[in-house]
């Protein structure tokens, strides 16, 4: 208690004195109001309990916190916003209104009349089954009842669906008992939904009308595009419905009957005994109509259970929109949304996790369950009175189960064995995109689109199914009559049985394209799109599948006949080095290429046998694009004795690399062994794209002819044809480690000539094969192969370092010493890295190669190293699930090109994966932080962390931007549904356009040495002096070296680059091309100043000029200095200079665009 005294006043009243509080201390202060206020705000208040189950979230489910908000944002990107909904609910009470008031016909006439449906509208049902055929009559009434459903309802809509599903129950007076048998009420459904069209185009808010079709053909939906800016975002699509308890639920069961055999094939009923077998599509077909209105309550009862749940249906709905591949897909968002309620039924989740939690364990469980083999079932009533279908009586009917509720209907009916088993393969990849700690996997998951191209290796079209149906079982055909005489179904059924079988380990999952949902005008008939194209992808299984024997069982086991009855005609009795005699199946090929297509074989053989599909009606693509590097036999003549041109083998090159590589190692240990050299040679570095099998001219050997005797090497001869082309494969010599090297940069470069000098004497000597010395390499020629050898010496790229360190003409020496480490430290390491990715990836080769062909093709090669090039193809096949053949791997290297970010990110090429992951996280840092003084493409690699060695000096980033482009261009041709994998088609792809240079080059093409082995030419090359050896052999020995490394239009292009680069940009295609692009720089054009160092190709600008005469012919006086002369680069005088320093090679220069 606090103390006071009392003291008494004047007026004797008594006076109470407080006693003073003292200031409270630093310990007992008490905070204000703001200041609490501000620290429940503070950045470093202490958590709150939400925000600490949030970390735990974080540190037990999700990757990063990243993740976690970028799930956020994506969710509030993809859900509809309920404040901008008002236009579109007023258009919907304004059907329902129009709907209720659309007037009840009196008159009833048969369905076979064409009474029964409207004028201007075509009836929506296909011409499969005749209109003659259907018994019973139709009065059109108003509809009963109109009802939203679907996701738009439940708030579970993306924004990338428009779609609003509304529910049309047809009154009772339309229908009849009996009208759920043979089709009738498929056709009686099509005429109303005919006559709704018919009135609804007078609807206020009908832009235009169309019928849509899904899996099923006879039961299409009529969709509304609406007007003004609500039909930009929204359009309705009206689903019809059975009157409640109208049919009998039990009357649908799988193995039920209700469309007669004899009925469907016009039998006499009285003549024919009638044949049951169970109509379970057409049943299924019925119940989904019964059924829309119990599964809406079940999905809204559910939803206010688990409120959770519709966040993990967004998500689903999201990943499931970006694997369709642009396609209608069986397995819908409404599938998704039933399979989450029965994984909350079975207690899979929970109501109190995350939608994150939620999704996750959705795609665990598709990815583990199997659904083909047991089925999983919405319904748990055990009243044995219901005599409800087993889960065994739909599985003998259904590829896949889900059943519903109801415990009668199949919500995956229209799921076939190859799309659902595509379902679980993605989901099992996305599982593995969200267990990665790599970063871009939220994009893979959520973002990209996947492109049906990139997704599988190899793929097939079947054009023409029609003769199928002549190979079909008796069952089968009963099934057909289920399916209204469409045997897609069942094709796709028993293709995947036997490819599966047929391929059994060579393939790791088959895909199908989903068919595009069918859409038509109300005005036109119904197409029927069951004799569309089937496209099927195949996944490959790296390691087996170019496998060219199939291994039966032994002749004498009961399993033999079968084999044989499978394989057919292929199968045959093989005897094997263990003695054993087995059935086999072998399938003939005669290089690598046909290897890596054995698959092909195997499809067209299987299909033709089982199915009636014939190789003529299927395209097959793997390698379509190979074609592009094999060789152009019809381009060589040679003027031997007997006249006859040589026979090049067939295939890509593959084999030839191989044996290139083999003399390369050959010369290795020959040049290893020579003796009187000063010093032991310790190595031989391999730098030239060659020796890792990733040039796109495929190696040659090559034969000096008999009269060609006598001279160390040739020269060219003839003036009107350059020789043919023989390259040079380029090595370095690295000899043993000595003190008696000197530490004068001249002599060492003395000394290394008089190395070339001896190693090719000892070669000719003690090797005899033909050498030639020069003071910078040796040309060595060994089978029929050219190898230009340099000595080495890392000494000197060390001298060259000191001396920029000291100031000894700094800048020469720092270039010289980082050109020097680039080609005898960076090259030898990256030709090792490379080359062993050709023996971890079987199609990298083939796929670098075309990459390369393609960007020289666009006239980009001079811009680009081709180590560069090789790198980017080398982080396609570093990623997540690398491709297995050249067509795949070449698209995925054009998206990649088309999408990356160079502004961004960094390119990290994780090579033999040297590069750890906290590695990865501060090159990515260090990147951000110094991204200014970057380039413009940065690629950081094991042994080039900067990520500068190969873009510092080029590509600039306008050529990284046209090369985007141009990879966008050609990304999109090869994608689009109408693209012909023909090599007329393919050829577009490599052809440059011309139109955006300023002036194109045109050379001879007789001194295009390259361009007789491109597969494009036409062009015939005789040689009088070499020819090519007619086969890969051990055995080409030549006593004279041809002229090598000889080509012109390089030669020329290096002089313009040399002597132009300051006012132009030129391009061309290295590998054959013909023509040299030309770019004027334009802020080289403009006028400049006058200055002695800058009048280089510039004259005075013209009107300067002439302003200048008539001011001194007005004035008669002199030319005041005070006017500033202004020079113009001469446009017209390098022009001319280009074609005298191309004399007798440049055959025309054309001017595109004036500047």
């Amino acid at each position: 208690m606090k103390t006071m005294k009392r003291k008494s006043g004047s007026d004797g009243a008594a006076k109470v004195k407080f006693k003073k509080k003292k200031p409270p201390t630093d310990e007992t202060k008490v905070a204000s109001l703001e200041e609490r206020e501000h620290q429940k705000t503070s950045i470093y208040r202490a958590p709150t309990n939400d925000e600490l189950t949030q970390l735990k979230e974080n540190e037990d489910l999700y990757k990063n916190n990243i993740f976690r908000l970028q799930i956020q944002y994506l969710l509030e990107e993809v859900r509809l916003q309920e404040n901008k909904l008002d236009q579109i609910n007023t258009v919907l009470h304004s059907i329902n209104s129009f709907l209720k008031q659309l007037p009840s016909q009196t008159q009833e006439y048969e369905l076979s009349s064409s009474d029964a449906s409207p004028q201007g509208v075509h009836v929506p049902f296909p011409d499969i089954i005749s209109q003659s055929k259907m018994k019973g009559k139709f009065c059109f009434h108003t509809p009963s009842e109109i009802k939203v459903v679907g996701s738009f309802l439940l708030k579970t809509m993306i924004k990338a669906n428009h779609s609003i599903d509304i529910a049309v129950q047809m009154p009772q007076a339309v229908l009849h008992g009996k009208d759920y048998l043979n089709y009738r009420y498929y056709y009686k459904r099509a005429i109303y939904l005919s006559w709704l069209a018919y009135y609804l185009k007078d609807w206020e808010h009908t832009e235009d009308l169309s019928f849509t079709c899904g899996t099923n053909i006879f039961k299409p939906t009529l969709k509304i595009n609406l007007k003004g800016k609500v039909g930009k975002k929204f359009n309705v699509v009206l689903h019809l419905a059975t009157p409640e308890g109208h049919f009998k639920l039990s009357r649908f069961l799988p193995l039920k009957n209700n469309i007669r055999h004899n009925w469907y094939h016009g039998y006499e009923q009285d003549t024919t005994e009638e044949i049951e077998f169970p109509t379970a599509d057409y049943n299924n077909g019925v119940l989904e109509d019964m059924l829309y209105e119990d599964h809406l309550r079940l999905l809204y009862s559910t939803l206010k259970e688990c409120p959770g749940m519709s966040e993990a249906i967004l998500l689903l709905k999201t990943w499931l929109k970006q694997r369709s591949y642009k396609g209608n897909v069986p397995f819908n968002g409404f599938c998704c949304s039933m399979l989450l309620v029965y994984l909350l039924s079975v207690r899979k989740i929970s109501a109190h996790m995350s939608s994150y939690q939620m999704f996750r364990l959705t795609l665990h469980f598709i990815g583990t369950s199997d659904w083909s083999k047991e089925g999983i079932t919405l319904n748990k009533d055990t009243n044995e009175d219901e005599k409800l279908p087993s889960l065994k009586d739909f599985h003998g009917v259904y590829p896949v189960v889900f059943v519903d509720s109801s415990g009668h209907l199949n919500l995956c009916s229209s799921l076939d064995t190859i799309s659902y088993q595509m379902l679980r393969y993605e989901a099992q990849q996305s599982l593995a995109l969200l267990d990665s700690t790599e970063e871009g996997s939220f994009e893979l998951l959520f973002i990209k689109t996947k492109s049906f191209l990139q997704t599988v290796d190899h793929m097939f079209r079947i054009n023409d199914a029609g003769s199928f149906t002549t190979k079909l079982s008796t069952e089968e055909n009963n099934k057909l009559i289920s399916y209204g005489g469409n045997a897609r179904p069942i094709l796709l059924e028993k293709m995947s049985e036997i490819l599966r079988r047929g391929l059994d380990e060579r393939i790791t999952s088959l895909f199908m394209k989903p068919s595009p949902l069918v859409q038509w005008s109300v005005n036109e008939s119904c197409p029927d799109s069951s004799k569309g194209p089937i496209t099927v992808g195949v996944c490959l299984n790296a390691s087996n599948y170019d496998n060219v024997l199939i291994m039966g069982p032994p002749a004498d086991q009961p399993q033999a006949k079968e084999f044989r009855a499978f394989w057919g005609e292929k199968s045959e009795l093989r005897r094997f080095q263990d003695g054993s005699i087995n059935e086999a199946v072998v399938w003939p090929s005669s290089n690598s290429s046909q290897k890596k297509m054995v698959c092909k074989q195997i499809v067209q053989h299987l299909l033709k046998l089982h199915c009636a599909i014939y190789p003529s009606s299927i395209d097959y693509h793997g390698n379509s694009f190979d074609f592009i590097l094999s060789s152009n036999t019809s381009s060589f003549e040679h003027a031997s004795a007997n006249q006859k041109k040589a026979t090049i083998p067939r295939g890509c090159g593959e084999e030839e690399s191989t044996h290139v590589i083999k003399t390369f190692e050959e010369l290795s240990r020959q040049l290893r062994g020579l003796s009187e050299l000063p010093l032991v040679v310790n190595n031989i570095h391999a730098v030239d794209p060659l020796l890792r099998m990733t040039e796109p001219l495929t190696a040659r050997q090559y034969e000096v002819k008999e009269q060609s005797k006598g001279q160390d090497f040739l020269v060219p001869s003839n003036a009107k044809r350059s020789p043919l082309w023989c390259p040079v494969i380029k090595a370095y010599i690295k000899f043993e480690g000595s003190g008696q090297w000197p530490d004068n940069l001249e002599a060492i470069q003395h000394i290394r000539a008089a190395f070339h000098i001896k190693v090719a004497e000892c070669i000719r000597q003690q090797l005899h094969f033909p050498a030639k010395a020069t003071p910078r390499w040796i040309d060595v020629m060994k089978n029929g192969y050219v190898f230009r050898l340099s000595v080495i010496h890392y000494r000197e790229m060390v001298l060259h370092k000191e001396n920029a360190a000291l100031g000894k003409s700094k800048t020469s020496h720092d270039i010289q010493a980082k050109k020097l480490e680039m080609e005898i430290v960076k090259k030898p390491l990256h030709n090792s890295l490379i080359h062993s990715l050709n023996g971890q990836f079987g199609t990298f080769s083939l796929t670098c190669r075309l990459a390369k062909r393609w960007m020289s093709s666009q006239m980009l090669s001079n811009h680009f190293y081709e180590e560069l090039i090789e790198l980017l193809v080398a982080s396609v096949f570093l990623s997540p699930n690398p491709p297995n053949s050249s067509l795949c791997g070449f698209v995925r290297f054009l998206d990649h090109i088309a999408t990356f970010d160079w502004n961004a990110n960094p390119l990290i090429v994780n090579l033999n994966s040297e590069i750890k992951s906290e590695s990865m996280e501060a090159l990515k840092e260090r990147f951000t932080n110094s991204r200014d003084h970057l380039p413009h493409m940065v690629v950081m690699t094991p042994y080039d962390v900067d990520g500068t060695l190969w873009t510092k000096q080029q590509p600039s980033p306008q050529v990284v931007k046209r090369l985007s482009l141009l990879a966008q261009a050609a990304l999109a041709l090869v994608e689009s549904d109408g693209f012909e994998f023909t090599q007329q088609t393919i050829m577009q792809l490599f052809r440059p356009s011309t139109k955006d240079y300023d002036i194109v080059i045109e050379l001879d093409k007789n001194h295009v040495p390259k361009l007789p082995f491109i597969q494009s030419s036409k062009s015939v090359h005789k040689s009088s002096d070499v020819k090519l050896a007619s086969m890969v052999s051990n055995n080409v020995s030549n006593e004279v070296l041809p002229v090598v490394d000889f080509d012109p239009a390089r030669s020329f292009l290096d002089q313009l680059q040399e002597l132009f680069n300051d006012t132009a940009m030129f391009f061309c295609d290295q590998y054959g091309g013909s023509q040299i692009g030309v770019v004027w720089k334009r802020n080289k054009l403009a006028a400049q100043p006058f200055k002695i160092m800058n009048a280089k190709y510039k004259h005075v600008e013209e009107d300067v000029a002439q302003k200048k005469k008539k001011k001194q012919k007005a004035k008669d006086t002199k030319i005041t200095t005070n006017e500033e002369t202004m020079l113009k680069t001469n446009t017209k005088a390098i022009i001319q200079d280009f074609s005298i320093l191309g004399q007798g090679l440049v055959k025309n220069i054309q001017v595109v665009n004036q500047v």
